[in-house]
């Protein structure tokens, strides 16, 4: 469907117009984009906006108590704390800590570093686009788009996932840097593939599963059986892998300490129950889930945007430029492969894969089609750009036709985005910072496997004392009492069994007037219990690296050395290239 002739040299626009332009369009849409929260001081009522701003305050809390990586939050689970950080990635939170100092205010905070990564996320789109399609203009409308598409307008305001957020940012950097590696590529574009997968993992586990899913049959596909090519990326992976392993590996192995069996079992954690044609109450709760209704129509608006363009692309595409159209067919398979993903058809697909479940909404796959959407109809505007004589662009009425279907569907996208970005109030102030709801926050998934009741733990209502001589006559003090750290005095004449009130988990020790100490859950609440002997004593208890942990690190650790010794070995990897198109070209694409 594409002209019957061939292209000639196109003249490029100027760089530095072609730079700004797409600066400014990016920069709009950011605008556009995070508009709604800087028109009002307080943050949306998301579903996530009690759990974030709850662990965004432990984790600056235990940062400015010294804890360069906090791994425990204190005041979760109604102040008998968790692991929260064995299991969450910590990026987002450190962002949004070091966000927070000059405001004094995690709102502030969270809305800093929410345009932080809006021009993050505009400009490594822009990155890839420009490589892949050329710089200019359609690239940074694709930009724009990917910005402002209704499922990552639906992550802010309606989930306030604020860690998905942030992998938006390295999307588009792995796909860059992947197939720079796959062809050859520098020792920077190893190391790009290496940080921005491992940047993946430390933003958003779920995310990293997710986009891997579909990244690995992209490889294969790109390869084409030319299997030693895969060499160079898959080795990046494995680095990326072992420097995100502080991170990766504890989640992945302390979970079985943790009663993460509540990730599934909570009323809308079974992923059978969020098909997004799937829209009945919550078994338990009573009402439907509100996120159903947005993201269904999402779906449905951004698969039409997706395919549609990927039409136009290929309709007006030179025959003679391979790369571009095979990579237009390959996106519109994995916007639709996403698609299929949260239809319930697919359940065969998510029970052969274990970790899968874990996932929960196969509406996350709405990650990918917001990625693919953007190159596609950036893609097709690079098609129906008008540029160079009459005999190397595209009929006119194709052009218009096609550039009105998809000005129609980016219309009824953007309009989809902007009453997504409304549907929650805008009411979670200062005041609710100090609510029960977020200063207790609970999560019965990470409650210790001990505690037999935590799936009827967020209806009760605990009162634990800080620290008591639960046998035995005498008193207990409090001397410090920080994140990962408490100091007690104790002085009894018999002796006996203390009670610590913050839950047992691996990673606990405790010292004894400077001798290790034994500890242990006690019921029902499978608190920290040690005995003492008679007398007068000081108790050391801290929150530190497990076995697992400490490997975790040096892994990581090492992993560093391994990246830059693989980067300086990877010139001696000679395969061929996987196209029919040399990378430099594919790289230096002529057009705006």
């Amino acid at each position: 469907m594409g002209p019957t002739t061939a292209p000639g040299a196109q003249a490029a626009g100027p760089p530095v117009r072609d730079g700004a332009a797409a600066t400014l369009l990016i920069g709009l849409a950011a605008l556009a984009l995070l508009a709604p929260l800087l028109a009002h001081g307080p943050l949306p009522r998301g579903s996530d906006v009690f759990a974030h701003n709850h662990y965004l305050i432990e984790f600056s809390k235990a940062l400015s108590e010294g804890d360069l990586w906090p791994r425990w939050t204190e005041g979760t689970n109604q102040g008998l704390g968790a692991p929260s950080f064995v299991m969450l990635p910590p990026l987002f939170y450190y962002l949004a800590s070091a966000a927070s100092v000059p405001f004094g205010s995690p709102i502030a905070g969270t809305k800093l570093t929410l345009i932080l990564l809006a021009a993050l996320t505009g400009l490594c789109f822009y990155l890839l686009a420009r490589e892949w399609i050329g710089p200019g203009v359609p690239a940074g409308v694709g930009a724009a788009l990917y910005l402002l598409l209704p499922y990552h307008v639906l992550d802010i305001y309606q989930r306030y996932a604020m860690s998905e957020i942030t992998a938006f940012v390295f999307f588009p950097l792995i796909l860059l840097f992947a197939r720079r590696t796959l062809e050859g590529g520098s020792r920077r574009d190893f190391a790009g593939l290496s940080l921005t997968f491992a940047g993946l993992l430390y933003a958003h586990l779920v995310s990293a599963l997710l986009f891997s899913l579909l990244l690995v049959p992209w490889l294969v596909w790109e390869v084409r059986g030319r299997w030693g090519a895969l060499l160079r990326p898959l080795v990046g992976f494995a680095c990326g892998l072992g420097l995100s392993a502080p991170c990766l590996l504890p989640a992945v192995v302390e979970k079985a300490d943790a009663n993460i069996a509540w990730v599934r079992e909570m009323p809308n954690g079974d992923f059978r129950a969020n098909f997004i044609f799937k829209d009945e109450p919550l078994p338990g709760l009573g009402f439907k889930d509100p996120v159903k209704q947005p993201v269904l129509r999402a779906a449905h608006s951004q698969l039409l945007l997706g395919l549609a363009a990927a039409w136009v692309a290929l309709a007006l595409t030179f025959p003679s430029e391979v790369r571009r159209r095979r990579d237009a067919a390959t996106l519109a398979v994995g916007c639709g492969a996403a698609y299929f993903m949260q239809l319930e058809i697919s359940t065969p697909l998510w029970k052969l894969v274990p970790e899968l479940a874990s996932i929960q909404f196969p509406w996350r796959f709405q990650t990918v089609m917001v990625l693919a959407a953007a190159l596609l109809v950036a893609m097709a505007l690079r098609a129906a750009w008008p540029v160079g004589s009459p005999a190397t662009i595209s009929p006119a009425g194709k052009r218009r036709l096609g550039l009105g279907l998809l000005l129609v569907l980016v219309a009824i996208n953007l309009g989809l985005a902007a009453w997504i970005a409304f549907l929650k109030p805008f009411d979670f102030s200062a005041e609710r910072l100090a609510s029960p709801g977020v200063v207790h926050w609970i999560e019965p998934a990470f409650t210790p496997v001990q505690f037999k009741a935590y799936r009827t733990f967020k209806r009760r209502r605990v009162s634990v004392p800080r620290a008591v001589l639960t046998g035995g006559g005498g008193n207990v003090s409090v001397v410090t009492w920080q994140t990962s750290r408490r100091v007690l005095e104790i002085d009894s004449a018999s002796g006996g069994r203390v009670e610590v009130g913050t839950f047992w988990f691996p990673g606990w020790t405790g010292r004894l007037d400077g001798s290790s100490l034994e500890l242990r859950p006690l019921d029902p609440y499978a608190t920290i219990g040690f005995d003492v002997p008679p007398g007068r004593h000081t108790v050391e208890l801290r929150f530190e690296a497990t076995p697992v942990r400490g490997a975790a690190g040096w892994i990581g650790f090492a992993s560093i050395f391994t990246t830059i010794a693989c980067a300086w070995w990877l010139p001696h990897l000679r395969f061929p290239v996987t196209d029919v198109e040399p990378a430099a070209a594919a790289r230096s694409p002529s057009g705006p």
